[in-house]
């Protein structure tokens, strides 16, 4: 197991991480063509740049606020989370992929998941299909036609607002009743809405 800190000034290039290798990246610091393997991390913090990174198998990158990762290949069983206030660009993310990432006002994310194109910026996002990892909308982000499949995970926080959206059975949503937020879609084909800090009829299936 080996340990990698990229800090200011410094510049990586090809450091293939595999038996747990860790890598953190501080502000200032860059890493090129990265390879996270199996029981293997990566952390962007704020300042920190990764580009062209792959992430295979059970390997993890997290992106902190104000990190910005670019170009990352996310592989299938690989997962990639972007915090609040992190930036992901030419995400591309093949199926079986986990992503897991966050709307809100000081974020921006885009790329394709399993061929289908997303964005997030300007705390929305809109068509997005939850597939194995999660969704969080924080306060001030909005969600609009979100699916979320078996094994996907959607939260939205107070503040927050998530429209048509679609959760199949075995989907996890995680909502809050309070007078700022406003949610709207079906559970396993039952309607449901939440509005003015109100909700009726509503099954909690799991969490």
């Amino acid at each position: 197991m080996a340990s990698y800190y990229i800090s200011s000034g410094v510049i990586s290039t090809g450091i293939y991480l595999d038996l747990a290798d860790y890598m953190y990246i501080s502000s200032g610091g860059v890493a090129n063509s990265t390879t996270v393997n199996r029981v293997c991390s990566m952390y962007i913090s704020s300042g920190g740049v990764a580009n062209s990174t792959t992430v295979n198998f059970l390997g993890w990158m997290y992106i902190d606020s104000g990190g910005v990762a670019n170009s990352t290949t996310v592989n299938s069983g690989g997962e990639m989370d972007i915090s609040s206030g992190g930036t992901a660009t030419a995400i591309t993310a093949l199926d079986g992929a986990r992503l897991c990432i966050t709307v809100a006002s000081n974020t921006y994310i885009q790329g394709t998941y399993n061929g289908s194109a997303f964005e997030m910026k300007d705390a929305k996002i809109s068509g997005y299909t939850v597939d194995g990892g999660y969704l969080v909308i924080d306060s001030g982000g909005v969600a609009n036609s979100t699916t979320v499949n078996s094994d996907g995970r959607m939260c939205i926080s107070s503040g927050g607002t998530a429209t048509a959206i679609t959760a199949l059975d075995g989907a996890q949503l995680c909502i809050t009743v309070a007078s700022n937020t406003y949610i709207q879609g079906t559970y396993n084909r039952s309607a449901f809405e939440m509005k003015d800090a109100k909700i009726s009829g509503y099954t909690v299936n799991y969490y």
